[in-house]
């Protein structure tokens, strides 16, 4: 190998800068959503809540 070890360094350095944190891909994913979410017609509303009874007949996803 003809590569330095500063050049190694550096590499890895430059790869580790520009690679997405977990935390950076999070917030992406939750912008997006968020984005998706307000170009529906549909808004949400305290109003459109199930009730105590519906809540546990509708058929959730377990």
């Amino acid at each position: 190998m003809n590569t330095s070890v500063s050049a190694l360094v550096r590499d890895a350095l430059d790869e580790i800068a520009g690679s997405e944190t977990e935390f950076e891909r999070l917030r992406a994913e939750e912008k997006a959503i968020r984005r998706r979410l307000a170009g529906r017609d549909r808004r949400f509303s305290a109003g459109l809540r199930l009730s105590r009874n519906e809540v546990h007949e509708r058929d959730a996803v377990r």
